[in-house]
């Protein structure tokens, strides 16, 4: 009964990738006695795609990181913020993929993403684009309260933007946090 299950499944599948069937069963879905699985040569995952650009983007943005040219970094910032929006969601999120093997690979999409946003959220500071990096910064903190350097981003964005009393009241929520989890607050940036 199971064997016929899965292969209905197969068959469904097979069908969505190739309503027109097109191409040979083996094209986009791949199976052999014992697996099944998407060939990829065949078949743009977004995950993939997602992964490979912000690599990428994350190593351009090191490889120009002391380049003191204003229009590579406002094209390193237009490159990011793509990369951002490629990013729908938690792999999984939607309750489809159960069980232990999918959390780790939720964890690195998700931990990548945070590096992408993290790297914008610097590269719009250093580009004096500081209420674009206070938004970021936001974001990384709506995502994971006890982020600290999420935290110290936002204030160091909100005082060069001259938001001096918002960057002291995020200052204070930020030593909060880090009482809760038993971390000392580094000082309030003089500079």
């Amino acid at each position: 009964m199971a064997n016929r299950r899965l292969s209905v499944l197969i068959s469904t599948v097979r069908a969505v990738l190739d309503p027109a069937r097109r191409h040979p069963a083996n094209r986009f879905l791949v199976t052999d006695p014992s697996s099944v699985w998407l060939n990829t040569r065949h078949v743009v995952l977004d995950t993939v795609r997602f992964h490979e650009a912000a690599r990428a983007a994350i190593a351009a943005n090191a490889a120009v990181e002391g380049n003191r040219d204003t229009a590579a970094g406002v094209d390193m910032v237009a490159r990011l913020e793509v990369v951002v929006g490629m990013y729908t969601g938690d792999f999984g999120e939607d309750g489809e993929l159960t069980g232990e093997w999918s959390e780790r690979p939720r964890a690195a999409f998700a931990e990548l993403h945070r590096d992408v946003v993290r790297t914008l959220a610097r590269r719009c500071l250093r580009l004096d684009r500081c209420d674009a990096a206070a938004g970021w910064y936001l974001r990384l903190i709506g995502e994971d309260g006890y982020d600290e350097s999420a935290h110290l981003g936002l204030i160091a964005a909100l005082s060069a933007a001259g938001r001096h009393g918002e960057a002291r009241r995020r200052y204070r929520d930020y030593a909060k946090r880090m009482h809760e989890i038993d971390v000392h607050p580094v000082p309030f940036p003089t500079a």
